[in-house]
């Protein structure tokens, strides 16, 4: 996926292909612009609103600004940027809103747009983060900052665990799982309802495992899935013990030296012939071409936790360092890789410090 300028007519067209527009301004004020109108039309719930049917900016106001000026702005830039149809006064959703945008759309996912706010102000220090090192909103005490952080793990959760799930394949049935930095559980959820002897042991921070354990508690899963809460390089992990060992989207938020660490310790936390299953955003090797959508997930990584993107060659020489062997790696969904290593029967070196 890539971004890029469409031309409205000829004359535009034209100057594109000639070189004389300046795409790097247009593309710094149109996303910048794009991404802020979507952010402030999610928190004002305009979307919600507009799902009744179609308003004028007037109408808006009357529930979610005091502004009709400044209403009217940002609805004429959403309908720019063609998230909104406007016919004379009044506006209405488009397609593409009303499946992306609405609650209650099976496919809404203004979670991940409402976490904006947070990421915005991370990458608004880029500068300073790359001479001195940053620290991840992970570790800010903002109340407000963890909910949206929250909502978008259970969001992501929610579309990548089925896909998960129907990936991977098993000789034998797992029974015992270890489910490193876990989030809300869905994943660990999902593989228990599709292996009913399995049991999940997750390692997760207080925030995610006490939202967590609620819904595993309704769900008529806390017998099978257990939170330990707690920072996962201050606990000892248990040796030889599981058949499965599943990091899903952690090892993008740390340096390279706690992410070999996190797959050293999962390595010797395996069983002789247990999988370590490697979920996370794709990022290509560095022989393979880069794509906008590859780089804009690592950038935001880094500016949000210090980490990045990983590439499935670097997956391949840390599995390899601690002593699993059979590492492959295939796409899973539009923007996942899935990467799978198994510990030899005879335990072989992964056991070793």
């Amino acid at each position: 996926m890539r971004l890029q300028l469409v031309p409205d007519n000829d004359a535009e067209a034209a100057l594109l292909a000639r070189g004389e527009v300046p795409e790097p301004f247009y593309a710094t004020w149109m996303g910048l612009a794009c991404s802020h109108a979507l952010i402030a039309a999610v928190e004002l719930g305009l979307f919600d609103r507009l799902a009744e049917g179609s308003r004028t900016a007037s109408e808006l106001a009357e529930t979610v600004s005091r502004d009709v000026h400044g209403l009217t702005v940002l609805l004429e830039a959403l309908a720019g940027f063609e998230v909104l149809a406007r016919e004379g006064e009044r506006f209405a959703l488009t397609p593409m809103a009303m499946r992306w945008l609405v609650q209650g759309s099976p496919a809404c996912l203004t979670w991940s747009i409402s976490l904006g706010v947070d990421i915005d102000r991370q990458l608004a220090h880029l500068v300073p983060a790359l001479r001195s090192g940053v620290e991840g909103f992970h570790k800010s005490g903002d109340v407000d900052c963890w909910a949206r952080y929250l909502a978008l793990l259970n969001g992501s959760a929610a579309y990548g665990a089925l896909a998960l799930v129907e990936a991977l394949e098993f000789a034998t049935p797992p029974g015992r799982m270890l489910d490193v930095a876990g989030g809300p559980g869905r994943y660990s959820a999902a593989l228990c309802g599709r292996y009913p002897e399995l049991t999940s042991d997750i390692y997760e921070l207080p925030e995610p495992a006490r939202e967590g354990a609620a819904r595993l508690q309704q769900e008529g899963l806390a017998g099978r899935v257990r939170y330990h809460v707690g920072d996962v390089f201050e606990r000892r992990w248990p040796e030889g013990e599981y058949d499965l060992v599943l990091v899903s989207h952690f090892l993008h938020c740390l340096r390279e030296q706690q992410a070999r660490e996190v797959v050293r310790r999962a390595a010797k936390a395996l069983r002789p012939g247990g999988l370590l299953v490697i979920h996370d955003v794709y990022c290509p090797d560095p022989q393979e071409p880069l794509r906008a959508d590859a780089a804009t997930f690592s950038l935001v990584y880094y500016a949000t936790t210090g980490g990045r993107t990983w590439p499935p060659s670097t997956y391949a020489s840390w599995a390899a360092a601690a002593g699993l062997a059979e590492f492959r790696w295939r796409r899973v969904s539009l923007s996942g890789v899935l990467c799978e290593s198994t510990r030899p029967p005879d335990g072989g070196p992964g056991v070793v410090d």
